[in-house]
């Protein structure tokens, strides 16, 4: 079996962006994160431990307070 890799892979610009605005936010815990900022499982639940709340896209309802 051949295995290619690409010359560039990882996340893409627009979540290495929004990851960089995040770590900018001095408070984490009083922002809300609305979606799947990320598929990875490393990176979401880092965000949950410095305080960042994430909500599901569906569950525009459940909102918790934030600035």
């Amino acid at each position: 079996m051949l295995v290619l890799f690409p010359a560039a892979y990882g996340m893409c610009f627009g979540v290495k962006d929004a990851i960089s605005a995040l770590d900018q936010i001095e408070s984490p815990e009083t922002s809300t994160i609305w979606g799947e900022l990320v598929h990875n499982p490393e990176v979401t639940s880092n965000l949950a431990r410095r305080g960042f709340k994430q909500v599901k896209e569906t569950d525009r309802a459940s909102f918790p307070d934030s600035e």
